[in-house]
């Protein structure tokens, strides 16, 4: 078992609502969970590339809302489905929300959502922006301490500086989340290039990111490998016995 912790004594001071999050290695390195937000994620954010889904955009990995869908929902990792989308609920608790813009964190749209120093500090609600912001420990370009709802105030070293254990995290494309826009036919999407929410039409290229409720680690092995490998167990054993008795 591998622990993966950002070091650096400015990742940590941005972190300690977060102090003790670790991302923890699952499936052989095919996965990583993270034990504040209680998620698993994929290790390749980028999977589904070359995947039979891939076909609005081949060898992206950037496809429709309902062909990333259909591949989350197949997808099986080392004997592990039931993975998904990322979820982007509302940050304040109200069941819908609108075009407004925030630099602060204050509104499902804009930047800094879930951002250390905002008025919702460490929400869960977007599962990216949390990862974004509080796992990896990456900035915006709207300093959340000085920006206001409608105001951005520049910020230095902003953008996906950090990757964490991940690979093929891309700045260049939309991660897409499983939750519908504000308006009918998109959905809340996710930026790494400078940790943006916004909403895009299901028509639209999305990368998705598949995202396990919980900790794969306490997912019962399937059936049908305990078979197999009881399978390869008596082999063995018959193989042994075989030897033996002709020594």
């Amino acid at each position: 078992m591998k622990f993966w912790k950002l070091a650096s004594a400015a990742t940590a001071l941005a972190l300690s609502a977060n102090a003790n999050a670790a991302l923890i290695e699952r499936l052989g390195g095919l996965a990583y969970y993270d034990d504040v937000a209680n998620l698993t994620w994929l290790t390749n954010a980028s999977a589904a590339a070359g995947s039979v889904y891939d076909i609005s955009n081949p060898g992206t990995g950037q496809m429709r809302y309902s062909e990333a869908t259909a591949w989350v929902t197949d997808l099986e990792v080392a004997g592990v489905s039931g993975w998904r989308l990322p979820e982007a609920r509302s940050i304040d608790g109200t069941t819908s929300d609108d075009a407004t813009i925030s630099y602060n964190g204050t509104e499902d749209y804009g930047f800094n959502i879930s951002a250390p120093g905002t008025l919702f500090a460490g929400t869960m609600e977007s599962e990216l922006a949390h990862m974004f912001y509080n796992t990896l420990g990456n900035k915006s370009g709207c300093d959340p301490a000085l920006s206001t709802s409608s105001t951005c105030v520049s910020q230095t070293d902003w953008g996906l500086t950090s990757t964490g254990p991940f690979n093929n995290l891309r700045e260049s494309t939309y991660y897409g989340t499983s939750t519908t826009g504000y308006v009918e036919g998109t959905i809340w999407t996710f930026t790494m290039y400078n940790g943006a929410q916004t909403i895009q039409s299901t028509d639209a290229y999305i990368t998705p990111w598949a995202v396990y409720s919980g900790d794969v680690s306490a997912v019962p092995i399937p059936a049908a490998i305990w078979l197999f490998g009881s399978g390869l167990i008596g082999l063995v054993g018959l193989v042994g016995f075989a030897r033996r008795k002709k020594a």
